[in-house]
């Protein structure tokens, strides 16, 4: 069995508007040439399956995944894989961090809280943050992963479990866990992070791990390596079983990644346990170290051997503690349904239709009371706009009720969606030829009713609604709402609105005056300047943000200007006149007439649109406090 490993590739590090000194100019170049040898191994020895541990991109921001899409698509068409050969786990670096609002004020000694919160049923808490890297598993096509809840199976792409069948024969089951999940709490450090030992506790209370004859070979999949976990994860204290060791019990093979500054893949091996291999970066930048690593599983018994790559001027290869738990009796699932990838309810009436799509639902009939009922029940954690969950019964005439429900990452958008489906059921739900059907992907009709109404959410302000929404496609994030929309809000969002349709905005305090200090030479200039044509403009470039709704909405790198100024030259050609050795005077400008200040996203465009004549530039290096108009 042939795997390919692969860890921290940083989609979007170079991008200058991080403003990174590293040197990136060979970027394409050398994550082109990864592809090459590898779809250059021979046939024997290529991937069957590839295993990503975390940090595909830089910020967690849609532009680099879409980049990252792109790459990854064209590694498995190298290949000849799908991407159904494929499977990740969340780097750090995935999550998107302008997410302030999920921060619960946790602290590293909040062992048992913290321990609560990794349980299956609460980790959806701390992942809105994931919504581009969800989207992402999505348009790749990978198979998520499962756990159990409450006895169902749910789906996840960074949590659970999933079973990959090789050409062999042969079944590997793979674990991931998501150790960046406390990466937006303020107060945990980024080397105390978490594996979740409540999360390998409920696959063995329902008989998932240890794994069973079938499986040949377990694999764990993580991002942080045991030096960046806290130590109760790594070690046994007061009575609590660590996970790093828990799960080595159970798994022959443990990776990871985040070991970027370390260059080389290293395997280590625990005694009474499995291995551990940390993968190096395979793209940092061009002068590090660069790694991946091929990965071949024995077909005659379960072990491995690995084969490091790094790049230098060119890829080359170059040659604990056993914890008993007593866990309770093994829980089973309820029975399962039909699980379809993707389900569409289509609502009709005449010509008019209106569609709602679902990925990953399952559809089951059973009896209860001797009446017949079909249960629904999407996944709320695979970046649908909504999800279902009702039990409809199969007997009655009536029309059927949806009951949607915006998911947890989705809620701006899936509400204006909700309230065009409101509206479509408002006018059509009760006509005598409107018809509700449940569809496969196929077109195969499964359930067809006569009629259909909606319960759900409240629409009370469409338009504000419609310019959040605006702001999410402009600036790259995901609001959820809070329940009340204050006038400050509003004016954020207006000043946000502005940026994205227009490029500026000038919703900002003008000064009547500023001081700034000046060198002989400095002083020398500005006076020169003055005595030409006393006007003046501040400006200023810096990468901006506004917070809304516990967002930092990164408007990047913008220009800040505010003019006309005239210096004071009674006052400048005094302090001119007697200045000593190695002193620092100020500059004293006021304001000449109406001062208008602006934030700009391209200046030189705005300039000459505005039509805005040559002032000499100030306030390069000056503490100016521009503030917004709130």
């Amino acid at each position: 069995m042939n795997i390919l490993h692969l860890s921290d590739i940083h989609f979007g590090r170079n991008y200058p508007c991080y403003g990174l000194s590293d040197n990136f100019k060979r970027h394409d170049e050398i994550l082109e040439e990864l592809i090459e040898i590898i779809s250059n191994l021979d046939d024997a020895l290529k991937p069957e399956h590839i295993l990503f541990t975390g940090d595909i991109v830089w910020h967690g921001k849609t532009k680099e995944y879409a980049e990252a899409e792109v790459w990854f698509k064209k590694l498995l068409k190298a290949c000849n894989l799908t991407g159904k050969d494929i499977s990740f786990c969340v780097g750090n670096h995935d999550l998107d961090l302008s997410y302030t609002s999920a921060d619960m004020g946790l602290t590293s000694d909040m062992v048992s809280e913290i321990d609560e919160l990794y349980r299956y049923e609460n980790i959806h808490k701390m992942e809105p943050c994931m919504y581009a890297y969800n989207n992402f598993c999505k348009n790749i096509g990978t198979e998520p992963y499962v756990y159990p809840y409450h006895g169902k199976k749910r789906y996840s792409y960074s949590v659970g479990y999933k079973d990959v069948t090789f050409g062999s024969g042969k079944t590997v089951r793979l674990l991931s866990m998501n150790t960046s999940l406390l990466m937006t709490q303020h107060n945990i450090p980024d080397d105390k992070m978490w594996l979740g030992r409540e999360q390998i506790k409920s696959l063995m209370r329902y008989g998932i791990l240890p794994s069973d004859k079938n499986i040949w070979y377990t694999i764990a999949l993580f991002h942080h390596s045991d030096r960046f976990l806290h130590p109760n994860e790594t070690s046994t204290y007061d009575g609590r079983s660590a996970t790093l060791p828990l799960m080595m019990n159970f798994a022959n093979l443990l990776l990871c990644g985040h070991t970027e500054s370390g260059g080389r893949p290293r395997l280590v091996r625990q005694l009474g346990g499995g291995t551990i291999l940390l993968g190096g970066a395979a793209y940092y930048s061009d002068d590090h170290t660069n790694a991946f690593s091929m990965i071949y599983v024995s077909d005659k018994k379960p072990t491995m051997g690995y084969i490091p790559y790094v790049y230098e001027n060119g890829w080359t290869d170059y040659d604990f503690y056993h914890q008993e738990l007593d866990v309770e009796k093994c829980k089973s699932f309820a029975p399962d349904g039909k699980f379809y990838e993707s389900v569409t309810i289509v609502c009709k009436s005449g010509d008019d239709s209106f569609k709602i799509n679902f990925d990953k639902i399952e559809v089951r009939e059973y009896e209860k009371n001797g009446a017949k009922y079909i249960h629904l029940d999407s996944d709320s954690d695979i970046s649908n706009d909504f999800y279902i969950s009702a039990d409809i019964s199969l007997n009655e005439k009536s029309p059927l009720k949806i009951s949607l429900n915006p998911t947890k990452n989705r809620v701006v958008g899936a509400i204006l969606n909700y309230d065009e489906y409101s509206n479509f059921a408002d006018n059509h739900g009760e006509n005598s030829d409107s018809v509700c059907e449940i569809v496969l992907q196929n077109g195969e009709v499964l359930f067809l009713f006569n009629g259909f109404s909606a319960e759900g959410v409240n629409v009370t302000d469409r338009n504000l609604l419609e310019d959040i929404r605006l702001l999410e496609k402009s600036f790259d994030v995901i609001f959820n709402l809070p329940s009340v929309v204050t006038d400050r809000d509003k004016s954020k969002i207006e000043i946000l609105k502005t940026m994205a349709t227009k490029g500026y905005t000038d919703r900002i305090k003008p000064l009547s005056s500023f001081t700034i200090t000046a060198d002989y030479d400095r002083m020398n200039r500005i006076i020169s300047s003055a005595r030409c044509e006393n006007l003046f403009q501040i400006k200023r470039e810096e990468v901006f943000s506004i917070n809304l709704f516990g967002v930092n909405v990164n408007l990047g790198k913008v220009t800040m200007c505010s003019f006309p100024f005239k210096l004071d030259m009674d006052d400048a050609e005094y302090k001119f006149r007697t200045f000593r050795e190695n002193d620092v005077r100020t500059c004293v400008f006021n304001a000449e007439g109406k001062v208008k200040a602006y934030i700009v996203t391209d200046y030189e465009s705005f300039a000459k649109e505005k039509q805005i004549p040559h002032l000499a530039p100030l306030g390069k290096n000056d503490n100016l406090d521009f503030k917004l108009d709130f």
